[in-house]
């Protein structure tokens, strides 16, 4: 334990090393669509892969992902219609606010009924994902493979399990899939859920910074491209409700089937102070509610020993939402998203609500050997390998008993804060 500690504390040492290397703020002016966050469409582009240890060979995946591109999650297309037509009958809408509300309103119709459903860009991200594994990892979905798949019961993750599944058939046409949604397992996918018959209850933990951070565009600054007069935009709607809800329609935009038009709201420096103001928001919320995706974990832990076990190949997959793959990201601390700084503005270096983003995903490769008994795995975050606060073997290769070790300490911490929610200060 002492060996295991050491590792951890020189690890987070070099997380924060890692993190000071690069100025995530320019990279972001750089790829203002980083600057979404929560609604970046994940491109899901394959990273380099690092040569396996000599003798190791990748049998098994499990994999964790939030669904994939799609409209606005609450009827935020009617509220601004209805505002901004009233808005338009009042004389109160610049040329620029006419030319948004003629838009959106154009295409009501179809953006009405299709609130929070998954639009054909999300279902070809999960397909681009399940490509990416098979034309990375083929030993894993060779003949004799068995792939099982769950999804929480919302629609739009429901679909994207059906894309991802779909393109997998596709690729190895032989391989028995099995896909399905049942609230026996909803703990690997909505733990919170309160339909979940094995929810924990696990309290949340204090925030990971107590300080208040405001650096987000001035509401009445952005809103006076759209309406004349802001006391009228403040009475009738409120203009920091305003200016939340036009940047949601924005993103969404990026995310629709429809081509709508809409110049960018923000200026690339607002555009950028948004998001820094929206992530540290993230990362504090992400952080309270960390050790209520542990059962996520548990679940990777329980099936993966009984693939072991049984010595057999394919993959487990799990379809789920921001609000647990987030909290996962912080828990696990993979690629440092976890590490908490010393100040409000530093967190953008450490944590990045982008990957959190639409059909973000998670993929642990396990690897055998045929002379060694020691399984190995790797995690990839988006098709891109990256780290955990674990010693490695080699490159980003770790020792699964490590994992299993790591996983049942935070298992200790959360049945901790399900007995009583003061049980960890930290």
């Amino acid at each position: 334990m002492k060996h295991f500690l050491l590792a951890l504390f020189a690890l987070t040492a070099t997380f924060a090393v890692q993190a000071q290397e690069t100025d995530i703020r320019a990279k972001v002016l750089d790829n203002l669509e980083l600057a979404r966050g929560h609604y970046y469409i994940n491109p899901n582009e394959a990273g380099p892969q690092t040569k396996a240890p000599k003798g190791y060979k990748p049998f098994y995946i499990s994999h964790f992902a939030r669904h994939g591109a799609r409209y606005c999650w609450e009827d935020i297309y009617t509220r601004l219609d209805t505002t901004l037509l009233k808005a338009h009958n009042d004389g109160q809408l610049t040329a620029e606010g006419e030319a948004v509300w003629s838009a959106l309103h154009a295409h009501m119709p179809e953006l009405g009924y299709h609130t929070g459903e998954l639009t054909s860009k999300g279902w070809a991200q999960h397909q681009r994902a399940a490509r990416n594994m098979c034309e990375l990892f083929p030993g894993v979905f060779k003949r004799g493979a068995e792939i099982v798949a769950t999804s929480s019961n919302s629609e739009r993750c429901a679909v994207s399990m059906a894309g991802y599944c779909t393109e997998l058939a596709r690729n190895c046409p032989d391989l028995p899939l099995y896909a399905y949604i049942s609230r026996t397992d909803y703990d690997c996918v909505i733990p919170t859920s309160s339909n979940n018959p094995a929810n924990m209850q696990i309290s949340t933990t204090r925030r990971a910074l107590s300080q208040s951070y405001s650096v987000g565009p001035d509401a009445r600054t952005v809103l006076r491209q759209y309406f004349k007069d802001m006391d009228y935009v403040q009475q009738l709607y409120g203009c920091s409700k305003m200016l939340s809800d036009l940047y949601a329609y924005w993103c969404c935009l990026q995310c629709a089937d429809e081509d709508i038009a809409m110049k960018n709201p923000f200026t690339p420096e607002e555009e950028l102070n948004n998001w820094l103001q929206g992530n540290y928001g993230s990362f504090n919320n992400y952080y309270t509610k960390r050790y209520q995706s542990w059962p996520v974990l548990a679940d990777i832990v329980e099936k993966a020993d009984k693939r072991i076990a049984a010595g057999s190949t394919g993959a487990d997959l799990r379809f789920s939402h921001d609000t647990h793959f987030g909290p996962l990201l912080v828990l696990l601390n993979a690629g440092g998203n976890g590490t908490v700084p010393g100040s409000p503005e530093e967190v953008c270096q450490y944590f990045q609500d982008y990957n959190v983003c639409m059909a973000t995903n998670f993929h642990f490769v396990f690897y055998r050997s045929a002379k060694n008994p020691e399984i190995l795995f790797k995690l990839l975050l988006n098709s891109c390998e990256t780290t955990l606060p674990l010693e490695s073997v080699e490159g980003p290769y770790y020792r699964w008993n490590d994992f299993k070790d790591f996983v049942a300490q935070l298992g200790t911490e959360a049945r901790a804060l399900a007995r009583n929610p003061d049980a960890l200060t930290r």
